[in-house]
């Protein structure tokens, strides 16, 4: 009898293994198939970001797009359309808060250069003129006479010559430069005196734009080195 229970008992551990393999299995893939318990929190999957070129990256949160800024030109130079560059340097002024400054001459003129000159070597100045105004040089030579677009303003007596203007374009002032002379080249209170004059802080408590009394659509006959002939 002993030996027949123990017969039995020998033959029945293969099959337990194989039962707690069985269940073990079923037990597993039901765990699957059923997905996350109540208790249990779905894994955190980063989705993965694939840019476009040129896009904006999405990561480096809201940027701004620069604004482009006037270039003034460094000479007086025939190719420029003046016309173009004053309205880049009215855009310029309403963003900057300046008012604009149209100087007409060429590169055959001498007190046009020595006019440069004269604001090279006064450091002071120039930061009054850079901190007030927007600079456009006209070309008016026989390269290119711009003869549309001077008749717009009053005439010229001689080179170089100045128009202050508003940021809207106004005239406010036409200004010869023989009056800001002293010799062969400028004297540096008169030119001050007139920057201050017609800088934006002073004309937007007047609002008044001076003109010189004489047609301003009538230009006379000029040679480029800056002389006048009416």
């Amino acid at each position: 009898m002993w030996a027949v229970r123990s017969a039995a008992r020998n033959n029945q551990k293969p099959m337990n293994t194989v039962i707690r393999v069985l269940a073990a299995w079923s037990v597993f893939f039901g765990t699957c198939q059923q997905g996350p318990t109540q208790n249990q929190k779905p894994p955190n999957i980063t989705p993965k970001v694939v840019l476009i070129p040129g896009a904006r990256d999405p990561s480096q949160g809201e940027t701004e797009t620069p604004l482009a800024t006037y270039t003034p030109a460094e000479k007086y130079d025939p190719r420029r359309d003046p016309a173009a560059d004053l309205a880049g340097a009215r855009a310029e002024a309403l963003r900057t808060h300046r008012n604009v400054i149209l100087e007409v001459g060429n590169e055959e003129c001498v007190p046009c250069h020595a006019m440069d000159e004269f604001f090279r070597g006064s450091p002071d100045l120039e930061v009054l003129l850079e901190q007030n105004y927007v600079l456009v040089k006209v070309n008016v030579s026989e390269a290119s006479e711009n003869r549309n677009f001077i008749l717009r303003f009053p005439r010229i007596a001689s080179y170089p010559h100045l128009f202050f203007l508003d940021s809207d374009g106004k005239l406010i002032y036409s200004q010869s430069t023989k009056s800001l002379k002293n010799g062969k080249s400028y004297n540096l209170k008169r030119f001050e005196d007139a920057l201050k004059r017609f800088a934006p802080k002073v004309q937007s408590a007047t609002r008044q734009y001076l003109t010189l009394p004489y047609n301003a659509h009538k230009i006379g006959k000029l040679n480029y080195a800056g002389v006048a002939h009416w």
